[in-house]
């Protein structure tokens, strides 16, 4: 049924985008509008929603990004909503026979049983009480968990923003194992300059992901867990890569699958190659996402120099406030030039994927 949806959005809404109810849409909504369309498409259901909302910011009075937003609402299972955005295109425009349409699918899938509203993916988090910790550093944007994805030779990558110095004591990451036998994890620090600071290898056993059969299910069974590092110091900004070494699942070799959540605009997510260190092009996921699309949810877990007075015990200190910072870029200066990542077909005129943006925060978790 979605995919009837796709298609009826692609043959009359882009066509019936041109004219709003009250008149000329501006060239920065039309194109705003294309980009939820092209989004939705692909398949990239929380990133067109996204996109559709900021339509129709751009053009209020226009029933065609509301339609295309109950399509992203459908496709994310909230049905409720979706109706309700069906409803609200053809109060203000009457003529849109798609909106119609896409609301007596949604209805007929009702009828068959499906729900009013499916929540987000909720990934439990199992902590390991023998890793000691003050925080733990990780981005926060209102993304949600969309996918997972293994890699063979290729590394998850994080970077993060650290103005002080601090000791690395785990990993908090969100994925699954498949597959027989055994393998490793070589968890490796890296400065901006992708110099290796620290390099650990780590057996798959001694990192407690749940054991899924079926790489598809990875997302519904997914936990955080905790896998402890021997403590590294770090001072200043770095990156934190996982490399997994997982075999296709296909052929029932063993693996481990990150979470990504989308939509997000930190822009601190990436794939990386060795020989040299660098930032690598490729698509993640079936919907085919760029890297500064997605955020992996990978975080680390650290301590803070303490300074107790002679002949205490140590007390942790308080965690700095979250701070809210710029992004990174994809390469900071006087690092390795880095391969443009892969890129489709301009949505539009330039700067309209940067209008994509929601607020992201570089956040310092309490324990």
């Amino acid at each position: 049924m979605r995919r009837q949806i796709f298609l009826f959005l692609f043959v009359f809404i882009l066509p019936g985008m041109v004219i709003s109810p009250a008149g000329a849409a501006t060239p920065e909504a039309e194109a705003q509008g294309k980009v939820a369309a092209d989004l939705l498409a692909d398949g990239k259901c929380p990133m067109a929603l996204a996109a559709a909302e900021k339509a129709i910011d751009l053009d209020p009075a226009s029933g065609t990004p509301w339609n295309t937003r109950g399509s992203a609402l459908h496709c994310l299972g909230r049905n409720e909503e979706a109706l309700e955005s069906f409803v609200i295109a053809l109060d203000l425009d009457p003529d849109l026979t798609i909106a119609e349409q896409n609301y007596d699918h949604v209805n007929a899938d009702l009828l068959k049983g499906a729900p009013l509203y499916t929540p987000p993916v909720d990934i439990p988090v199992i902590r390991n009480s023998s890793i000691a910790y003050d925080g733990e550093l990780g981005y926060t944007s209102p993304g949600v968990p969309t996918g997972s994805w293994a890699l063979q030779k290729d590394g998850h990558a994080v970077f993060f923003h650290n103005g002080r110095t601090i000791t690395l004591t785990g990993v908090r990451i969100a994925g699954c194992r498949y597959g027989k036998g055994g393998g490793q994890v070589r968890i490796e620090i890296w400065d901006r300059n992708f110099t290796v600071l620290s390099s650990d290898t780590i057996p798959y056993d001694q990192v407690p992901l749940p054991a899924v059969d079926d790489e598809a299910a990875c997302l519904e069974t997914s936990s955080w867990v905790d896998t402890g590092l021997p403590g590294h110091d770090v001072n200043g900004d770095f990156y934190l890569v996982l490399f997994t070494g997982s075999g296709p699942a296909s052929q029932k070799e063993p693996g481990i699958d990150i979470v990504y959540g989308t939509p997000t605009d930190a822009k601190t997510s990436f794939l990386v190659s060795t020989s040299p260190n660098r930032i690598a092009a490729k698509k993640i996921g079936s919907a085919g996402y760029r890297a500064e699309e997605i955020d992996w949810m990978i975080r680390v877990l650290y301590t803070e120099p303490h300074s107790p007075a002679a002949g205490t015990t140590p007390a942790p200190e308080a965690p700095a406030e979250g701070r809210t910072v710029s992004s990174p870029g994809m390469v900071p200066d006087g690092e390795l030039p880095v391969e443009e990542p892969l890129q489709s077909p301009a949505p539009g005129p330039a700067g309209i994927a940067a209008s994509l943006a929601v607020a992201v925060s570089w956040s310092v978790f309490r324990k």
